[in-house]
């Protein structure tokens, strides 16, 4: 059942004065009536809430072991903080080691191969002439390409033995030029690719590429001139029953000239790459043009 609110807000200030001005019996009948009435209210406020006193101290026992336990992960925060904040600090260490190892491995690395490089540069140095010496002018070639390709890499290495090297070098370009100019003229097939092979480890693949197209130029160009004069013989002999057949005779020249190419690919791509093989054509037809084949 519900009870009516009271006409005053007792245990205030204004409910003392209020009764202490009240003069009509009947008001103070009624005044008392609502404070016990108040009062009892206050009786079941009260054993409502010492009814709840058993539940709230265990919630409050369970809320101060909840506090020792956070207690407990706080300090193992902190202390997983520190050790992470520990092991940030020594990864930061150890990487900056590893930066300078690197780096240190990097230089050592670099001097080993000037090491190497200056070793190989003798070794290239004490070859060339052996093989000068014993005319294995293949060795010689190959032992002065490598050293010019290490002296291109490590230009500060001594200007001794590259000057020692150059003069092997122009020992053995004159050699080479001399040889394959002797085998030419004697047409000694076999030494001219030996010869001419040695140009581009030397480094002059231009100059071998002049050198071969003439040679071959000369090649076609007698047995063209061959041909050509069985036909100034047959011309000259005024037989009508032979015919003189110059479109052959110029078919022949240009076949010759294709098969002359297509034999010495691997040499002439060697000299000059993919422009070798252009390089013929465009002699060869000049020498058509001027007769000269």
């Amino acid at each position: 059942m519900e009870l009516d609110q009271p006409s005053i807000k007792f245990g205030t200030q204004e409910a003392l004065s209020h009764v202490r001005a009240l003069t009509d019996m009947g008001a103070m009948t009624r005044l008392l009536h609502e404070c016990i009435a108040y009062q009892r209210s206050l009786d079941l406020d009260l054993d409502n809430l010492l009814s709840q006193r058993t539940d709230l101290d265990k919630q409050l026992l369970s809320l101060h072991r909840s506090s020792q336990v956070l207690d407990i992960v706080k300090a193992d925060s902190d202390h997983v903080l520190g050790n992470v904040t520990s092991t940030c600090d020594l990864a930061d260490h150890v990487s900056a080691k590893v930066r300078e190892l690197d780096l240190a491995q990097s230089r050592v690395k670099s001097t080993l191969l000037r090491l190497d490089a200056i070793v190989e540069r003798g070794n290239c140095l004490d070859g060339v002439k052996q093989a000068l010496d014993a005319q294995d002018y293949e060795s010689a070639a190959k032992y002065v390409q490598r050293f010019i390709q290490i002296d291109s890499e490590y230009r500060d290495s001594g200007s001794e033995p590259r000057e020692q090297l150059m003069e092997s070098k122009r020992q053995l370009e004159s050699i080479v030029r001399k040889k394959l100019s002797e085998a030419v003229d004697q047409r000694e097939h076999p030494n001219v690719l030996r010869f001419i092979r040695l140009y581009t480890p030397l480094g002059l693949e231009t100059e071998g590429l002049q050198v071969y197209v003439g040679y071959l130029r000369k090649v076609i160009g007698m047995r063209s001139r061959l041909e050509f004069e069985h036909l100034v013989e047959l011309m000259e002999q005024n037989n009508p029953m032979q015919t003189v057949n110059f479109v052959g005779c110029l078919t022949n020249l240009f076949k010759d000239i294709v098969l002359a190419v297509e034999d010495n690919d691997e040499i002439l791509r060697g000299l000059c790459g993919e422009d070798g093989l252009f390089t013929p054509f465009v002699n060869f037809k000049r020498s058509v043009i001027r007769g000269v084949v």
